[in-house]
């Protein structure tokens, strides 16, 4: 192989480097070596850098890093020109070289010099590297503001799915090994039970991750090797998380509560009566309360499905939230370091063993109170607003900011009147009975457009009317 670098490069680019009057350690400083297919360049800002091929390839231009900048000296904020520096300098280019005249020999064989690095970045890049990447670039690193629950739960599914790769190159993992280990998560093995649950969060999990290293700016893997794989677990269990609580599982819900300790006690109950997001209200900081009403972090990443409006804090919120032993920070703090508290399934266990309701699932509330409100009458438009929907009319998506708290903060007292109202079992049974009657006449349609109002109402209308429904019958009973 012919060395087509003009006048020992080297030598040329060491006696720059031996200038007193240049500085390499501030600024951006930029040295070009000529070459008859290209340019090789060392590109220095603040001592830091590397050298780098420039050229063409069919007329598209690419630019190739060959080797970093070694480390050298520093003496006086300024690397030193010693002769140690301007050896490591020296083996510095003479791989930068190599690789160099390695590529452009390529070149000129018809191969894109550009596509044989990147096909060499992919088998050098492990499963383990390319999930710190994916931790950085994907969800902002440890960056606090950036769905902190979500993003290590996310991040821990693919480390534990991903055990047995850490070490193996990314672009080794082909469809029929991504396949064996999800099903062996679904069925069970060494003495693992069957997760058949956790096998579909995983697919999901690395559909997401590998869909991201595809991308050409990313450039990880050719394809996604998810593409030939099927969900490995895939019946109506899934319908799980869609059950609407009774009003009898609801009151038992409240009930829980109490035997909770203290933080997620409280949790739940304002999330009972809030209806947001898990995640959301679990990264509620105090900070974020300002005269009676929560304006929640606006995440950068919102879907168009998804706007996080402000909450009116009606007295009985404001009341749980007090309840807390937290003044600053997050309001429901939990785990280390200051953290907040995670409703994870540890925490849905607890609530199931104490309250009995079996398919009790946090997301499974916010199903509850959408179907809830609408029986109560509560308009479509409302109810998106107190579930953090963005609107669903055109461009409401993207103009309308307006934070309706005078319209939430009636739908939040209906709420509350209703969940009070179920903790009596008398008024429970008699609430169902006008909610679903046995069967539909004008009779029913009258009595349940009553209790609407009624609950709508205030206070004072609603006693008024439970009083009424509730029979002096039914009481004895």
């Amino acid at each position: 192989m012919t060395n087509r670098m003009e006048n020992t490069p080297q030598g040329r680019l060491l006696v720059k480097l031996r200038d007193p009057e240049t500085d390499y350690t501030s600024g951006d400083r930029r040295l070009v070596v000529g070459h008859t297919s290209g340019m090789v360049k060392l590109r220095l800002r603040d001592g830091k850098g590397s050298f780098r091929l420039d050229g063409k390839f069919e007329g598209e231009k690419y630019a190739i890093t060959l080797e970093r900048f070694p480390r050298l000296e520093i003496k006086d904020d300024r690397f030193a020109k010693t002769d140690a520096n301007l050896r490591a300098l020296k083996r510095a280019l003479d791989i930068a070289f190599i690789e160099a005249d390695r590529l452009l020999d390529l070149a000129a064989k018809g191969i894109n010099p550009k596509d044989v690095r990147a096909q060499a970045k992919r088998s050098a890049v492990t499963y383990g590297q390319a999930l710190d990447c994916y931790w950085q670039e994907r969800f902002g690193g440890d960056d606090p503001t950036k769905g902190a629950i979500t993003k290590k739960k996310i991040l821990g599914g693919l480390r534990i799915v991903g055990q047995p790769w850490l070490n193996r190159p990314l672009a080794a993992l082909t469809p029929q090994v991504i396949d064996k280990r999800l099903c062996a998560i679904r069925d069970g093995c060494e003495g693992q039970e069957a997760r058949p649950w956790a096998s579909a969060r995983h697919f999901d999990y690395l559909t997401t991750f590998f869909k991201w290293a595809s991308k050409p700016a990313v450039a990880l893997v050719e394809s996604s090797p998810m593409d030939g794989v099927d969900r490995p677990f895939q019946d109506t269990e899934r319908k799980k998380k869609q059950v609407v609580f009774t009003s009898e599982e609801l009151a038992a819900i409240w009930n829980a509560c109490d035997e909770l300790n203290p933080v997620e006690g409280a949790y739940l109950r304002f999330l009972l009566l809030s209806g947001k997001r898990k995640e959301v209200q679990a990264q509620m900081r105090h900070e974020e309360i300002k005269n009676g009403v929560w304006y929640p972090f606006q995440c950068p990443r919102a879907t168009r499905v998804k706007k996080r409006h402000p909450v009116a804090l009606t007295p009985t919120l404001m009341a749980i939230i007090a309840e807390v032993e937290s003044t600053e920070g997050y309001v429901f703090p939990g785990g280390t370091g200051g953290g907040h508290f995670a409703a994870c399934q540890w925490s849905q266990s607890r609530v199931r063993r104490i309250s009995g309701v079996e398919q009790f699932h946090y997301h499974a509330l916010r199903h509850t109170i959408e179907t809830r409100l609408g029986e109560l009458g509560i308009d479509t438009e409302l109810r998106d607003l107190m579930m953090d929907h963005a609107p669903k009319r055109g461009t409401g998506r993207v103009y309308d900011h307006a934070d309706r708290l005078a319209d939430l903060w009636p739908v939040l007292e209906t709420w509350r009147r209703y969940l009070e109202a179920v903790q009596n079992p008398v008024q429970r049974q008699a609430i169902d009975k006008v909610l679903h009657p046995s069967s539909l006449d004008p009779a029913s349609v009258s009595a349940r457009q009553r209790l609407r109002r009624a609950i709508q109402d205030g206070d004072q209308e609603w006693a008024a009317y439970l009083a009424e429904i509730v029979t002096p019958k039914a009481a004895a009973a």
